[in-house]
């Protein structure tokens, strides 16, 4: 390189060529593609080793450097007098420090390398913060307006040279300014034990989604339908072990009466003869159960994922879309990085940003 360089600052103007003229300057032979190749599979293998030791390095010489910046200056101390009360309280200081660091450290760690498990874990974390967020209702004064996000709205300055209009109240002037939310909704859906008007416009819509949905759901399966704001757990599927009662069961494996003959398939002897066998179920924590234990461990909460950028995408798809590649090729790797997940934050909202100004403009 330092050749070339110097060749090309030595040659004339007039006598360079130009880049698209020079086929070595964008072809490349087949052995440089298999020296590139090897070379970096290697670098792949030790990128995560060479990325631990760094960090470690990093942190090491962070808390030398805060511990050193704790010492007391020249001049300062006691002289040949031991400074009891001083060294003790520069090592709580220093204490407290590197508590808080360690803690920073473990979730930079738990977020630098994500599994599908892990993915679907923060998608959970999520769903739940969102739910929290929805029952955080402010404290208004009734009457008081307010706005999209359920905060109160001061009052405007009324000038006193207003004037006073005397007459019968007009069905515009009747009409409560605080009432925020939509006229001829279902009776059926109002909960009386959250305000909506003090909820943003996005928590209500989803509130009043997740009732609607709930409600369909209920009537389908002639059930009463519950109108707790709060999400509920999913239930357990119906399975067709030992006697099929629900219609949810293979029509093909039930014997209906008068029917003649068993229509249930030949099976020999020890296997179950009516219905779906039943699945054995593993003892323990499933993989995502593990995964979250370990994210609520190191402190990962649904406002640090927002804060971080890591609260636009749906993880579990992301999970899945890993899986896909793995399943087609096992030389990709499974895993993904909390930072890549905030890098495409900052992509796709410059993206969008972009095009608004764009077509506003």
């Amino acid at each position: 390189l330092a050749l070339l360089r110097a060749g090309a600052s030595a040659l004339p103007p007039a006598e360079r060529i130009a880049r698209d003229k020079l086929a070595l300057a964008y072809e490349a032979s087949a052995e440089l593609v298999a020296f590139e190749e090897g070379q970096s599979e290697r670098f792949s293998a030790a990128e995560p080793v060479f990325d631990a030791e760094t960090a470690a390095r990093a942190r090491e010489e962070a808390e030398r450097g805060f511990r050193k910046a704790l010492r007391a200056k020249r001049g300062e101390g006691k002289g040949k007098e031991r400074d009891v009360d001083g060294q003790r309280m520069r090592r709580e200081k220093f204490e407290g420090w590197k508590a808080e660091q360690w803690a920073l450290w473990g979730r930079e760690d738990a977020l630098a390398k994500l599994s599908a498990d892990q993915l679907a874990a923060l998608d959970r974390i999520l769903r739940e913060g969102e739910g929290e967020e929805e029952l955080k209702v402010p404290v208004v004064a009734a009457g008081e307006p307010t706005d999209d996000a359920g905060q109160a709205v001061p009052p405007g300055p009324s000038p006193k040279s207003a004037v006073q209009t005397e007459g019968p109240p007009t069905a515009l002037n009747s009409a409560d300014s605080s009432q925020s939310s939509p006229e001829f909704r279902d009776a059926s859906l109002i909960i009386p034990n959250v305000p909506e008007d003090n909820l943003s416009a996005l928590a209500r819509r989803r509130l009043q989604k997740r009732l609607s949905m709930r409600k369909k759901r209920a009537e389908a399966a002639g059930k009463v339908a519950s109108l707790e704001p709060q999400r509920l757990k999913p239930g357990r599927k119906a399975k067709c072990a030992g006697k099929p009662t629900e219609a949810s069961c293979d029509d093909d494996l039930l014997q209906t009466p008068g029917a003649g003959p068993s229509t249930l398939p030949e099976v020999e002897d020890g296997e179950v003869t009516a219905g779906r066998p039943k699945r054995k179920k593993k003892s323990g924590l499933s993989r995502v159960a593990k995964a979250r234990r370990d994210l609520d461990t190191a402190g990962i909460t649904a406002t640090y994922l927002r804060d971080y950028h890591l609260g636009l995408f749906h993880m579990s798809a992301l999970g899945r879309l890993m899986r896909t590649y793995a399943d087609a090729s096992e030389d990709v790797g499974t895993h993904i990085s909390g930072e890549t997940i905030s890098l495409l934050h900052d992509l796709v909202v410059n993206f969008v940003g972009e095009v608004m100004n764009r077509t506003v403009t």
